[in-house]
């Protein structure tokens, strides 16, 4: 009669096990770099638009597809935007492609950064550092980004 209280719970594991080695060799098929951030132009009074170009590396012989990636962003350590992009993006086999995201920020996130670099005089340093989420194939993979600009 115990065998039968086993059956769920083996099965139960056996999932998490293999989910997490799915996880655990999707993170390492799929590099993911922040190569720049650029600025566009809004209209009106706006704030200009932030661009964060990643680049992709698909190191496998299958395709892959990243269906989102989401988090926040932060500027020396304080927030500053949302990232949302739930466009798919097949990175094919062996190759490297570039995907830009626009961040999306408020006046009132955005204010106290601007006023911070404004009032401090010489050069500064921005630590850009973010804890994304990619949705790779289905899986869900954590990614922290980091970057200085002088």
């Amino acid at each position: 009669m115990q065998k039968n209280y086993f059956f769920p719970v083996i099965l139960v594991l056996g999932a998490a096990v293999y989910y997490f080695s799915k996880l655990k060799s999707t993170g390492e098929n799929l590099k993911v770099n922040l190569v720049n951030i650029t600025t566009k132009k809004s209209s009106g009074l706006s704030l200009p638009k932030v661009i964060l170009v990643f680049q992709l590396q698909n190191v496998t012989e299958n395709a892959l597809n990243l269906n989102a990636i989401v988090g926040d962003i932060y500027i020396n350590g304080a927030y500053f935007a949302n990232v949302s992009n739930l466009k798919p993006i097949t990175v094919q086999p062996k190759s490297n492609t570039y995907l830009d995201v626009e961040l999306q920020t408020s006046v009132l996130d955005a204010l106290p950064i601007i006023k911070d670099l404004i009032v401090k005089t010489g050069k500064r340093n921005l630590k850009i550092t973010g804890n994304l989420t990619l949705n790779v194939n289905g899986i869900l993979v954590p990614l922290k980004i980091e970057k200085t600009i002088i």
